[in-house]
């Protein structure tokens, strides 16, 4: 092999067959460049975007649960079922291997990385650029809608729990309210029956201080008789276990309008549009490749040629 590609061996294989090898490259690079315009250009969308109204799931940032999130299964088959992916790449749903054809071509023709700047960048690849297009706002939708159901979820949980701890102390305050009404019921004065009764502004989002207190406890002993001190203790428990309700109904309010709200889980930074440009095929460099190949090819091709014409003496 040293022999056959010697600095003599090359220059005489140039110098008597160059315009075979010439014909031969551009002969190639012709071939070659017809041949590119039987490969379907292909057009490049994409977005660049930051995470933003993450909660806290683990110790990675914020862009490494998005990215985490965009690059999920889960949002790759909802954007191939909405867009109907599989019939555009020609993969049927009866085709045993169907799931690995389809993520596999998903993946190669979608593409999202971390940028050095903390953002993600989305690209997705298709010979029609409207579908390009379509495809990246897909994935930020189905993703806007996976977080959002995430966060439905967790606080779904948190309003449940709540409502469970209310009407515990609904419960509760019953009890205490039926034992006050039988304290006043044995002392024989009526006119603290009305202190029972709650106002229902003090259970809005914003609630006022409620009329139901009793300050003044100084002749409480002697117009209850024996039942002062109980009264007092009970009263006293009553009003904790409204407040409390009332703070765990507040709560709730909030947590409902939380989980109601329609914002977004990103922010952009380079807005999609539909591509006008192809990316590929790269014709020039496919032709200049495929010039270089031939032009390899010959000379390998005449210095075989030539070894066996002319051998080279040990």
């Amino acid at each position: 092999m040293e022999n056959l590609f010697s600095n003599q061996r090359l220059l005489h294989v140039f110098t008597n067959h160059w315009k075979s090898i010439s014909l031969t490259t551009f002969i190639g690079a012709i071939v070659v460049a017809a041949s590119t315009f039987l490969i379907k250009p292909k057009y490049k969308a994409y977005a660049s975007v930051y995470p933003t109204n993450l909660g806290a799931y683990s110790k990675e940032s914020f862009t490494e649960q998005m990215l985490a999130f965009v690059s999920s299964t889960d949002i790759a088959k909802a954007v191939i079922d909405e867009l109907e992916l599989d019939k555009h790449w020609g993969i049927s749903k009866e085709d045993k291997t169907y799931n690995y054809k389809i993520f596999e071509y998903y993946y190669d023709f979608i593409n999202i990385r971390k940028t050095p700047y903390e953002s993600i960048e989305i690209s997705a690849l298709s010979t029609d650029p409207k579908l390009s297009y379509a495809i990246i706002n897909a994935i930020l939708k189905n993703y806007n809608n996976k977080i959002r159901n995430i966060h439905s979820k967790k606080i779904n949980e948190l309003i449940t729990i709540n409502k469970n701890i209310a009407a515990t102390i609904e419960s509760e305050i019953e009890i205490t309210k039926k034992t006050i009404q039988q304290i006043i019921e044995l002392s024989g004065d009526k006119s603290l029956a009305p202190a029972l009764t709650i106002d229902n502004k003090y259970f809005q989002l914003k609630p006022k201080e409620p009329k139901i207190r009793i300050t003044d406890y100084s002749n409480m002993t002697e117009r209850l008789k024996n039942y002062g001190t109980e009264f007092i203790y009970n009263f006293s428990l009553y009003n904790q276990q409204v407040e409390l309700l009332a703070g765990i109904l507040v709560k709730n309010q909030e947590l409902i309008i939380e989980r109601d709200k329609e914002i977004d889980y990103y922010v952009l930074v380079s807005s999609p549009f539909v591509p006008d440009k192809k990316t590929s095929p790269k014709r020039g460099v496919i032709t200049l490749l495929g010039a270089l190949s031939f032009f390899l090819l010959a000379v390998i091709f005449f210095s075989i040629k030539e070894s066996n014409l002319y051998p080279v003496e040990k």
